[in-house]
């Protein structure tokens, strides 16, 4: 997301997302970009999904699931075809609460997302308390790694409870 100030010009989400986050706008301000998302991924070919970063001040909201539920069933947009995004910290707040809200997400059908994981407090064993559909992992977190490959498998991670 990308804001045009008319005398600013460009205007990177690093500099008005905190602020949106600081003044309680960033509930309303992820509903309308995630309307607006589902709305545009409607015109796309079925087999392309759209990806959506949440915020974790959005997992305050506990409607949430049913805010996304809503988004989808106005815009049609197929549940599979969305991929929210969550940051680490997701998983370090309010935890239960999170993961609860984590566990609608993904009943609803969405296909859920780990974003920048390595950017925080890092450790593999977040993981293991939720299954997440894909992991985004960041460059800087294996920038600094002495090894010489990074060998991705394309076989879905077990996760055991």
């Amino acid at each position: 997301m990308r804001w045009t100030h008319p005398e600013l010009g460009r205007i990177s989400p690093a500099e008005f997302i905190p602020i949106a986050e600081e003044t309680g706008l960033i509930t309303p301000l992820g509903d309308w970009v995630l309307r607006q998302a589902c709305k545009e991924a409607t015109k796309w070919p079925s087999h392309v999904s759209v990806a959506v970063n949440l915020s974790p001040l959005q997992f305050r909201n506990s409607g949430l699931a049913s805010d996304v539920r809503d988004i989808l069933g106005e815009t049609g947009l197929e549940p599979s075809r969305l991929q929210p995004e969550v940051t680490e910290s997701v998983l370090l707040d309010e935890s239960d609460n999170n993961l609860r809200l984590l566990q609608e997400l993904r009943q609803l059908g969405v296909k859920l997302v780990m974003d920048d994981f390595g950017t925080g407090i890092s450790s593999l064993s977040y993981l293991r308390s939720f299954r997440f559909d894909k992991i985004k992992i960041d460059r800087s977190f294996i920038s600094d790694t002495p090894m010489r490959k990074v060998i991705c498998s394309h076989a879905p991670y077990r996760h055991s409870t």
